[in-house]
Order: structure tokens, then sequence, then C-alpha cells
């Protein structure tokens, strides 16, 4: 399987693990895939290789369809936020959605930029925890 192929497995694991859920069971045609998140034993030191490779991100995701605006401090990388802080807003016929932070840490990477058109669940950024 590809690495690209193992992306959405990845991100559904950090929102899993993000919003406290103990199970993650995901199935795409005739795969199917079952992670148990929690405390595990002490696992042995990755290398250095195997630890840049990870993601460790957390993605900040539209709850709505519309346009993505910012609000208050630009949401930029290196952005300093806790958890629940507003990062923008995705407005749609006049209504604005708050997008709220997942998670306290820094801002890794911003996707998206004022104005630009975005579908529910589209990541806006990435959060790495801190």
């Amino acid at each position: 399987m590809a690495d690209s192929d193992w992306a959405p497995v990845r991100e559904a694991l950090a929102t899993a693990l993000a919003r406290g859920f103990r199970t993650v069971e995901l199935k795409s045609g005739d795969c199917k895939f079952k992670a148990v998140l929690g405390a595990f034993p002490s696992p042995a030191v990755p290398s250095e290789e195997a630890e840049r490779s990870l993601d460790w991100t957390v993605p900040v995701t539209s709850s709505a369809v519309g346009y993505f605006r910012e609000r208050g401090e630009p949401l930029v990388s290196g952005r300093v936020v806790k958890e629940g802080e507003v990062l923008g807003e995705v407005v749609a016929l006049g209504l604005a959605n708050e997008i709220a932070s997942p998670g306290s840490g820094i801002v890794e990477s911003v996707l998206v930029g004022a104005g630009d058109v975005v579908d529910f669940g589209r990541v806006i950024a990435r959060i790495k925890p801190q």
C-alpha cells in the first residue's frame, strides 16, 4: 500500500485520539482496519528516521461548506493556540460557523487562505500538540 493511501487512516486516528475515542474501525470496500487507542506498554525507541516519518499533528477541520475567513489573530504557522480557541470561521448564506482548535499546541501548517471555498471536513490547518 502506498504511503499516500495511509493518509486518511492517520487523519482518522489523530482525530479519534484528539476527541477521546478508544476504538476506531474503518472500512473501504473489502479492506477493514481496527485500532484500539489508549495506554500501551512502553515501545522500543524508534529510530530518528522513523520518528521523522510520523505525523503527530492534529487536523483542524471545517464544520460546514462555505468560505473560510480568519477571525481575530491571523491563522499562521507558529501561532500558539489553546483547545477551544476560535481560529476562524466558515461563512455560508450569511451565517458564520466557528472553527475551534481541537487541542492546545502550535499551528504547524495552514492549508487554506481567507476567502477559500471549503467543504465539510476539509483540513484547514494542522496543530502540533504540546
